[in-house]
């Protein structure tokens, strides 16, 4: 059986809708904004071992973000 299933509810093929369709104008900013900051904040929990409160207030210290 094929089901005709719009591009907005496809999520790796299972019919669930995308994250990215749910979306709003304010998490796609954050979502920029991670991943401006992806290689900092990588380097700080994995490559410097601190914790993830620790690496999160960093990062709100540094750059004034806040994960939500």
């Amino acid at each position: 059986m094929d089901l005709d299933i719009p591009e907005e509810m496809e999520y790796a093929g299972y019919g669930i809708p995308s994250r990215a369709s749910q979306k709003g104008p304010r998490l796609s900013r954050n979502d920029e904004k991670w991943e401006s900051l992806r290689h900092e904040i990588h380097e700080l929990y994995m490559a410097e071992n601190n914790s993830l409160p620790k690496t999160m207030s960093l990062i709100e210290k540094k750059y004034g973000f806040k994960a939500s």
